[in-house]
């Protein structure tokens, strides 16, 4: 009976070590699309202004020597470690696949105008890009994310 339950055992976890490897497989998906890795380059040293957008209510971060701050709508100190996180993001993303063309599918995604959460990015004071970010998918660390000016959504980690 032991050695019954053993065998059981062993046998779970086997098909969980399978679902596991094709479950964080994710970066090896293919596409019929060739998809850039970047949509936009950034040297996070050298971001000084981000302006994030949802629903029409917007924050203002701007970089003063070596400090952030919140400037709109209040005048705050952020916190370091959180916008050292969100540059560290922003210049490190990849973009694993393209998953929609269609403008219709965008409220699947979470880019309908009340969800997406836009994000502007300034750099020597202009703006160097533009991102729509939607909901993330049951993968972790991936959520969808487009430019503005087309109607490709994708996949980005």
């Amino acid at each position: 009976m032991e050695k019954n339950r053993l065998y059981l055992l062993a046998a779970i976890f086997a098909g969980l070590v399978v679902v596991a490897y094709f479950l964080t497989k994710s970066d090896q998906r293919s596409s019929t699309d060739s998809v850039q890795e970047k949509i936009y380059e950034f040297d996070s040293a050298s971001i000084d202004r981000l302006e994030i957008t949802q629903n029409g209510n917007k924050i203002v971060m701007t970089k003063a020597g070596d400090q952030w701050r919140l400037v709109e709508p209040v005048d705050y100190t952020v916190n370091q470690e959180f916008i050292g996180a969100v540059l560290s993001d922003l210049s490190n993303y990849q973009v694993l696949s393209i998953v929609s063309k269609n403008p219709e599918n965008k409220k699947d995604f979470g880019l309908d105008d009340e969800s997406k959460v836009t994000i502007g990015v300034f750099q020597g004071g202009n703006l160097t890009g533009t991102f729509e970010i939607g909901k993330a998918p049951e993968a972790p660390n991936q959520t969808y994310i487009k430019t503005p000016d087309s109607d490709d959504i994708y996949l980005a980690k």
